[in-house]
């Protein structure tokens, strides 16, 4: 890593990586919104390291799942991902932030295989039958009619950022 941006990159991409595992609702990887008919809407979601964060319309008590070990390996893959690729760039090592930046591109590759065969969230009342990454869909809550749109996060396109300005800090400047 010759250069100063280069450098820069592989540590910008480290930091974006440790961001992306955050475990709060604006980091989450998956997320579904419900607007019941009465009350006020929520979202439940499910960050870096295979916890499903939920709650009801009722109160404001978080409940927390955990999931299959498979979302645990994402989380992992992500961060272990950063810290090389931080490492690569403050020392100056392109195999280094190399390996990083597929080990943090591996990370949301693997969420989506660990979310595609989600047995927990296939039973969940908020989504349909049709599509496990993103959709909407009527609910109904003591025979009202209410809705929940889910969707892939922030939290998930995190790491590829991170993985492609890793993958672009290992650029020659010759």
């Amino acid at each position: 890593m010759a250069s100063n941006l280069n450098k820069f990159l592989a540590v910008i991409a480290g930091v974006i990586g440790v961001i992306a595992i955050i475990p709060i609702d604006a980091l989450a990887w998956w997320k579904v919104d419900v607007d019941p008919a009465l009350g006020s809407v929520y979202s439940n979601f499910i960050d870096a390291f295979a916890q499903y964060h939920g709650r009801t319309g009722l109160d404001d008590t978080v409940t927390i799942v955990q999931l299959d070990s498979m979302f645990l390996i994402s989380g992992i893959s992500v961060i272990i991902g950063a810290v090389l690729l931080f490492a690569g760039g403050i020392k100056e090592m392109k195999a280094i932030a190399a390996i990083g930046a597929i080990l943090t591109l591996a990370g949301p590759v693997v969420f989506l295989m660990a979310h595609s065969s989600n047995a927990f969230l296939a039973q969940s009342q908020y989504l349909d039958d049709q599509n496990l990454f993103f959709g909407t869909n009527s609910i109904l809550i003591w025979d009202l009619t209410g809705s929940s749109n889910w969707y892939l996060g922030v939290g998930f396109y995190l790491p590829f950022i991170g993985g492609v300005l890793g993958l672009l800090s290992l650029k020659s400047n010759k």
